[in-house]
């Protein structure tokens, strides 16, 4: 791999400052600090998926993609396995400090998207020349190819985040509309999909935003995945009180439907 290569697949901190993942990532604490009961539920059941898919094939060493701070993720269990390498842009300093004694754990910065990151951020630099048109060519790369092998890979509450820096830091530099936004999005997410091993993964990724007013009324649904869900051998559905103090919408309660997938 190239340095350059090497270096798209790991952004720097800057960049990620200023995308906004460093913010974003903050965030989901401090949202889950002020939720800690009302997401209990969805914890739970991501935690209980993973471990019955890890416990039916008892892998050895299993890729994490989307790690982040660990919230949904069986960590007890996990460290009985051989390996576990959790991918993600950024660890949170906290997370390395917790588990530094657990020496099967190793935390590697990984683009998932395959340096679509570092790709968005150098094209909004030099807007001039650029058009969506152009843009949407040059963000079709490769997918990722994971930089080792693995039993098993986990890709947890990842999939329908892939697509937001990109598309929100694209919206900041240029004109776009919803059929463009969705095809970039399709292609994301496809992308992330293929990286999954049939026989050797599963898939949580939150669906649907559903928006609920006082009368517990649904008032509009917005589709998260814009592209096929694999079938999969097993899957599980759920809703997830996301934001039942409504920071996040001021008008509603808002909840995500989520699916897990047993590939």
């Amino acid at each position: 791999m190239s340095s350059e290569k090497a270096a798209d697949l790991r952004p720097s901190s800057r960049i990620l400052r200023r995308m906004g993942l460093i913010e974003d990532q903050n965030g989901i604490l401090s949202r889950y600090q002020g939720e800690i009961d009302s997401w209990e539920g969805h914890l739970s059941n991501t935690k209980n998926f993973i471990s019955d898919c890890l416990t039916s094939c008892r892998p050895q060493k299993i890729a994490v993609l989307g790690s982040g701070w660990l919230l949904d993720l069986p960590a007890e269990l996990l460290a009985k396995h051989e390996m576990v390498v959790f991918y993600d842009l950024r660890h949170p300093e906290f997370v390395r400090k917790k588990y530094r004694d657990q020496k099967n754990f190793h935390f590697e910065l990984l683009d998932v998207t395959g340096g679509l990151i570092s790709k968005t951020y150098n094209l909004c630099r030099r807007r001039k020349g650029h058009d969506p048109d152009s843009i949407y060519k040059q963000l079709q790369i490769p997918g990722l190819i994971l930089p080792d092998t693995f039993d098993y890979v986990i890709s947890v509450n990842l999939l329908n985040q892939l697509d937001i820096l990109i598309i929100d830091h694209i919206r900041e530099n240029f004109i776009t509309d919803q059929k463009w936004e969705q095809k970039v999005r399709r292609m994301i997410q496809e992308n992330h999909i293929k990286l999954l091993p049939t026989g050797k993964s599963c898939l949580i990724t939150d669906y649907e935003e559903v928006h609920v007013n006082d009368k517990n009324e649904i008032m509009d649904k917005t589709p998260l995945v814009h592209c096929t869900l694999p079938s999969g051998k097993y899957r599980k559905t759920w809703t997830w009180n996301f934001d039942t103090h409504r920071s996040y919408h001021p008008s509603f309660n808002t909840m995500m439907n989520v699916v897990a997938i047993k590939l």
